[in-house]
């Protein structure tokens, strides 16, 4: 028994230095990112975010059943800056009252205009018909230079879309997207929440994510975020437009990979408190919506979904026990568990202080990431099951490429 111990004990010690050595690079790794990554809220202050070039602005804005969210984002938009600004609202099969929240909150304003959709055509995702016939069927879109694509559920803050042409502006961009500040108001997404958007973004770093598609030896990651992507409208076009991924269920990293292949400038920027949305007001949304997000995210392979829950579970459950266990064991233990334990409230105070998260996410981070575990694994058996994602009032049934497209290198299935 006393053996069994001592090795236990040598596990925990060995686990605490892991810990260590991980959160470390974690802590760098972020530390790195948000020095060498301007946010939209620093871009606010450059001079040219006040210069007099106003290339005209055409904000889109896809809505499905949003009539207790939609209103507070055309408020912030009523409030912005920009002097070049048309807003097309894009109600897309609404039932719930929407159509009147909106008419009334837009008021006389004649920046806004309502573009009313009825039905969805087969082969089309929801949200991407939506924002197809916001484009081609408004008088507001038609002559913009530029075009953002916002969600329902965010709120943008007094210069935001300033900000955001200035940074497609200053670094050359071809289409910008801006991670927005969540809102933390429920207990699972002050606890659950910032690991979930963690995760998301350890398979697509940014400092990955923002590299030149034509360096090619540091390879790029394509990623961007639909709850805000600015386009050059040259660019947009030359894409193909939203028809170009008409049944994309995340539709931002689609168009992100095609702006990759075709040699265009993407970057994917933190939008600081300037925007902000609040993406789920239930748990069983949230639990849908994230599934929905790590299943395309893992380019419907149910087998990558297993392996980033596995690895969640270990680094950011298990290390951080066994560092605090670590503690408790005496002599060098110690040294190992206070270096363990340091450097994971250390990144995860870092990452918890730019999700907009209190000390409630640092404290139960583990308990975030066993729940965060559950998602990928809830999102790996839908999809080996054949279970529909269930979205924008439609349902989609994804084919799970484990099974018809393995990785290179391993045997197809065969069906007998």
């Amino acid at each position: 028994m006393d053996a069994l111990l001592e090795i236990l004990g040598i596990v925990v010690v060995l686990l605490a230095a892991c810990g260590a050595v991980y959160w470390s690079v974690v802590a760098y790794r972020v530390v790195s990112a948000v020095r060498a990554l301007p946010s939209a809220a620093q871009a606010l202050k450059w001079p040219s975010a006040r210069t007099n070039h106003t290339p005209s602005v055409c904000v889109v804005v896809p809505a499905h059943n949003e009539v207790r969210a939609l209103p507070n984002l055309i408020r912030s938009l009523k409030a912005q800056d920009w002097p070049a600004m048309r807003v097309v609202i894009a109600l897309d099969r609404c039932t719930d009252g929407t159509n009147a929240a909106a008419r009334s909150i837009i008021g006389a304003d004649g920046r806004f205009e309502i573009v009313e959709i009825d039905e969805c055509p087969d082969g089309w995702a929801g949200k991407v018909h939506a924002i197809h016939a916001g484009v081609h069927r408004s008088e507001g879109a038609r002559d913009a230079e530029l075009l953002i694509f916002t969600d329902a559920d965010c709120r943008f803050e007094i210069g935001a879309i300033r900000a955001a042409v200035a940074l497609r502006q200053r670094r050359g961009l071809d289409m910008l997207s801006l991670l927005s500040r969540l809102a933390v108001e429920s207990m699972f997404e002050r606890v659950i929440q910032p690991v979930a958007s963690f995760e998301l973004l350890r398979q697509y770093p940014l400092e990955r994510v923002n590299r030149s598609p034509e360096d090619t030896v540091r390879r790029q990651r394509p990623f961007a975020n639909g709850q805000f992507i600015l386009f050059r409208r040259e660019a947009y076009e030359r894409l193909g437009g939203h028809e170009a991924v008409r049944d994309e269920l995340l539709e931002d990293i689609a168009f992100a990979k095609l702006a990759h292949a075709a040699r265009m400038k993407a970057g994917c920027l933190l939008a600081g408190s300037l925007v902000r949305c609040r993406m789920y007001d239930s748990w069983k949304r949230f639990e849908a919506g994230w599934k929905r997000i790590y299943i395309e995210a893992a380019n419907c392979r149910s087998g990558r979904l297993r392996q980033n829950a596995l690895r969640l579970a270990f680094t950011g459950a298990l290390l951080p026990v066994c560092s605090v266990a670590a503690l408790f064991l005496g002599g060098a233990a110690v040294v190992a568990g206070a270096a363990g334990t340091g450097a994971w409230l250390a990144a995860v105070s870092l990452i918890a202080r730019s999700a907009g998260a209190g000390p409630v996410a640092v404290l139960a981070w583990p308990i975030g990431c066993l729940a965060v575990t559950g998602l990928l694994m809830g999102a790996a058996g839908d999809l080996s099951a054949g279970r529909p994602v269930k979205w924008g009032g439609r349902e989609y049934v994804r084919p799970d490429r484990s099974k018809t497209e393995p990785r290179k290198g391993e045997p197809a299935a065969v069906s007998v």
